[in-house]
């Protein structure tokens, strides 16, 4: 008895229906990236230049739930024991500030950024121990969204003082495109505690 289909148009049937399944299933290759909402993003920024007493007379604006030589911590996500206290300013003032101590963890309001936001500053001390409060980014559609990237370390001088930070790296990608950027600040170290306040972001409108 011979085959109801040739071996030549089981070869064919077998390629038309793998035409179809392909026609019909879009390709991962070429699916669009989800966008990102940047509607809300204006390049107006209230700066000013906290820094001068350290020599450093960059533009800076304010991070979200501050105000100048205060942290209220609105829109913060503070999780461990990190926390919200009064303390006694660089200036003498006592005011509120942000609390680190180790394994704490605060993420900030997200911002919007580009290429001309590369760095940051603060205001920190280590009320206990010498490590460090550790500095990581996270782009919005990016794998750094969920996998924070660590980018920087500051910490206070020896004595316990409020100092002013080295800068930290935000790594913004290339071009003028708005991304957005939210940062997570965690206390470093063991049995360390450390405070912070002041937290600014260079718009580079001073250079």
């Amino acid at each position: 008895m011979s085959s109801l289909f040739s071996s030549k148009s089981l070869g064919q049937l077998s390629l038309g229906i793998m035409i179809a399944v392909s026609l019909a299933t879009p390709s991962l290759a070429s699916a669009a990236p989800a966008s990102i909402d940047t509607s809300m993003c204006t390049g107006e920024a209230e700066v000013s230049q906290p820094f001068l007493f350290a020599k450093d007379n960059h533009l800076y604006t304010l991070m979200p739930g501050e105000s100048p030589n205060s942290f209220d911590g609105e829109g913060w996500e503070l999780r461990g024991e990190a926390s919200i206290v009064t303390t006694t300013l660089a200036d003498g003032t006592t005011t509120q500030a942000l609390d680190l101590p180790s394994g704490s963890e605060a993420v900030s309001p997200t911002i919007c950024v580009n290429r001309n936001y590369p760095m940051a500053r603060t205001m920190v001390r280590n009320v206990n121990g010498g490590d460090d409060v550790h500095i990581f980014v996270s782009y919005e559609g990016t794998k750094t969204w969920e996998e924070p990237k660590g980018t920087s370390k500051v910490h206070g001088n020896s004595h316990k003082e409020w100092s002013v930070s080295s800068p930290i790296n935000l790594q913004p990608a290339k071009g003028e495109d708005w991304q957005r950027l939210r940062l997570l600040l965690v206390g470093g170290g063991r049995d360390s505690e450390f405070q912070v306040y002041n937290l600014y972001v260079d718009p580079r409108m001073s250079r």
